[in-house]
This record gives C-alpha cells, structure tokens and sequence, in this order.
C-alpha cells in the first residue's frame, strides 16, 4: 500500500509546496499588525538613542543583534511602528521554512513528509515567539543562516572554501542569537535519519564546534575592545554533568509538551510522555524494516540521536545563565517534530489507506487551533489589552496635567488567580509585560512622552499632592471585563 505521506509529486507541483506554506504561515500570524509590545521592547524602543545602548549586547555576545537594535528601534521609535519589525521576523521565519523544505528535499523526504514537517514545527511555541515578540527579530535570521551553514557543511564537507563560508555564515548567526546556531545540525540528523552511517556527518559536526571555538576567541576579542565584561549569558557553565541535567528537566521536557502548552496538568504530562515514546521508538527504528535489529544496533541508533538533542541545546548547556525559554528551543521541537512525523509514516498508520490522511488532517488542524489560541490568547490578547489598559488610565488620571506618577506593578500570577489563562513555565506565554519590575517604567515613558513628572514603584504611602497612582493589575482587568 502506498504511504500518503510518501507520494512523489511532479515537479511541476513543487511551487505548491512553497505556497502551501506561505498561506498557512500567514494566517497563522495575521495578528501581529495589531499594536502591542512586549516586556524589553519598551525599554529598546525608549533607549535605542542612547550612545551605551548597544554595550549590553556586546557583553552577551550578540554584537550585531545590538548593532541591528540601534538602527531599527532608533528608527521605528514608537510603538504604533514595532509591527514593521515584527513583519521582518515574519520575513525571515518564512525564508527559514521555504529553506528547510529544501533541505528535506534535498535529503530526499517526499514532498507530503516534508510540508508536514515545516508545517507542524510552524505551531511549535519555540517558532511563535520568535514571529510574535518585536525582540526576537533576529532569531528566524540566526536560524536560516545556521540551517544554511549547516547544509553547506554537509553537502560540500571536502571543499575548503564551503568549510570557510560555513563558518562564516556560523559566526553571524552566533553573534545574533547563539541559541540558533543549534539549527546547523539539522541537516546532519536528516542525513542520519537517511543513511544510518555516521562517517557522512563527522566532519559538519566538527566544523560545528570549530566555530563555536572561533566566535569564542571573536567574543573575548570585541570585549577587549570595547573594555566591557561578560554578563551571565557570556559566561561559560564549567559542570557539563549539571548543563546536562538541566536540559533533561528543563528544555527537554517542556519541548515534550509540543504547542499544548496551556493544557491541565494531567494532559500535559499524557502529552510528554507520548512524545517520548514516539522519540524512543523513532530513535531505535522500531516500526522500520529497513535497518537493523539487534539490540546493539538500535541502542548505538539511539545513543546517535540523543547526541543531536543534546547539541539542539549546545549555548545553553555551556552557558552561565540557565533559563527555560521557548525563543532558545527551536531546533530541539523541530527535532521532537521529525520524529513525530517519522511515526506518523509507518506502523500503524499506514495500515490502512483511511487511517493516515484522516488522523494527519485531524493532528495539522489540532496544531493549528492550538498554536492559534497560544499566539492570540495566550501572547497577543493580553499584552493589547495590557498597553490599552494602561495607556486608557493615564489619559484619566493624568491627562495633559504635569504629575509624577506612582505604579503597582500586578503580580506575575494575576492571570491565573483570576482564571483568565494558565502560566507557562517560560517567561513567553500567559504572563503581562509590567509583571517584569524594568519594564512599568519604560512602558509609561512611552505612552505618556508629554509628562515630565517621575515615575516610581508605589510602596506605602505617598507624601506628595500632585501624582497619580496606576494599578496596572487592576487596570488591566478592568478592560478585561468591559471587553
């Protein structure tokens, strides 16, 4: 029987794939026109003009994603203008999606697999943000940049030239984002996947770590220039066994949660557990013929794999500063979303000729639903809501009027205490801006640029006459109801 999603198709129809794609993706985002901000973009767009501005990317080692934030958020200085950059995010994320189509077909994946495969990780959490949060422009840029590098180290890995310009290629998508230099193994593990045989991918993999070795030496070089020092994200984790541990409890497991991330507790976990042992059962090709199947064979098979979930997450395992955010786990969901779809193509779901179509079409649409709730209501609602709320209550209680202002900054629970939405476990999802102590401040700064009174944090009692005292927890609700 003929696996649906193995038909070839002519390549007349290729073109469809790549519009399949670029419809889907837009309605996906459609949303992110509406005017709104998020936490460190209030504090970007308020102090891109400033000379040290860029200093603090520079100590992260993200020199030119600093370099590119002066020019964007010193040009696009209003909030009614951060959609624009937000569209160069949409921009990059759909070139990185045409771009990893092309290295599925590359590899040899047929057509249907491999939309699949791009059109499920564009529901994944980890690609959402990117698109959605005006400072994370540079993430879908750093992966396509990587994913290129990565193939080039594959397909030309004899060539000294290819080698030179994959590293090339590396270092810019490291001083970007370093989190999406990760995405250059995915050509490997797809090569993998292919052949079974390691020798092919030795040598992109060494190529891998030899840039990180330069961008290491380039980053202490332009620290010294500019006699800056590292901040937590520029320092190394010298305890590879506790980075191991973290990523296992960490980033691993919320990646198990694919897109249900606002789902109860007890679906959530069903969920991860599910996932794992579809990533255990593609990882030892246990409903495959065509490789070996002694115990030897499939464990070495997995032992492979779990080498490139590891690397998935490679910056943050050496890195310092340890955080679980969706924005630095991209290439581990798609790895989790290839092995998914690996399942999807075999036993027992192409036992029967009904059996595919059917539960792909229904597992798409069910992605697509719940991405769409993530990226509306779980980021987009609240964070429009949260600035009209905010903005609503200045022009009532300060106006055209000089007066210092006084905020209550709302508890970072607030929208679960009022069973409005869960709390994801990254700082992404479910969660108002001003729940971040640097960002009430800016945020009023902003919409209110005509009041040259102080701003402060509200603590006990205030002495003065003339001010104005913001509850942007209880503002915030306020709309929540009127809407």
């Amino acid at each position: 029987m003929k696996n649906l999603l193995y038909v070839k198709l002519s390549k007349r129809k290729i073109p469809l794939v790549y519009i399949g794609i670029l419809v889907f993706t837009c309605i996906l985002y459609r949303n992110i026109f509406i005017t709104y901000a998020y936490t460190d973009v209030y504090e970007f767009v308020l102090n891109a003009s400033n000379s040290n501005f860029i200093d603090v990317f520079i100590q992260q080692g993200r020199i030119l994603y600093g370099f590119f934030n002066k020019i964007l958020f010193t040009n696009f200085n209003s909030i009614e203008y951060i959609k624009f950059i937000r569209l160069i995010s949409l921009l990059g994320g759909i070139l990185y999606l045409f771009c990893l189509t092309k290295v599925l077909l590359k590899n040899n994946f047929p057509f249907i697999f491999s939309l699949l495969v791009v059109l499920l990780f564009a529901t994944t959490p980890s690609f959402n943000i990117i698109i959605l949060w005006s400072a994370t422009y540079q993430v879908s840029w750093g992966m396509l940049l990587s994913l290129l590098a990565g193939y080039i180290a594959l397909e030309h890995r004899h060539s000294i030239a290819y080698f030179l310009l994959s590293i090339v290629l590396g270092l810019v998508a490291l001083n970007l984002y370093q989190p999406s230099y990760t995405m250059f193994i995915i050509p490997s593990f797809l090569f993998w996947i292919k052949e079974g045989e390691i020798n092919g991918f030795l040598r992109p993999l060494a190529i891998h770590a030899t840039t990180y070795i330069f961008y290491f030496i380039l980053y202490k070089f332009y620290l010294s220039v500019f006699d800056l020092l590292p901040v937590g994200r520029g320092g190394i984790e010298y305890n590879l066994f506790y980075g191991f541990l973290w990523f296992i409890k960490g980033p691993f497991e919320q990646a198990l949660s694919y897109n249900f991330i606002f789902a109860p507790k007890f679906w959530l976990n069903l969920t991860r557990i599910v996932l794992l042992l579809i990533i255990t059962m593609a990882s030892f090709k246990i409903v495959k013929d065509n490789f070996g199947k002694t115990i030897k064979t499939n464990l070495f098979r997995f032992l492979i794999t779990g080498v490139f979930f590891v690397l998935s997450m490679l910056p943050n395992i050496l890195s310092a500063d340890k955080w679980v955010s969706y924005r630095t786990m991209n290439t581990l969901c798609l790895l989790i979303v290839i092995q998914l779809t690996i399942i999807l193509s075999n036993k027992p779901f192409n036992s029967n000729k009904y059996y595919l179509p059917i539960f792909t079409f229904f597992f798409l649409s069910v992605s697509f639903l719940t991405a769409n709730f993530n990226i509306n209501n779980g980021f987009i609602s609240i964070q429009e809501k949260e600035m009209r709320s905010v903005a609503s209550a200045l022009s009532a209680h300060v106006g055209d009027i000089q007066k210092n202002i006084f905020y209550i900054q709302p508890d970072i629970k607030i929208l679960v205490k009022n069973d409005i939405i869960e709390r994801v476990v990254t700082d992404e999802f479910g969660r108002l801006s001003s729940s971040s102590d640097w960002v009430p401040k800016s945020m009023i700064k902003l919409l209110l640029p005509e009041n040259s009174g102080r701003i402060r944090p509200y603590v006990d009692q205030i002495q003065e006459k003339n001010y104005a005292l913001i509850d942007i927890g209880k503002e915030y609700l306020r709309v929540i109801d009127n809407d």
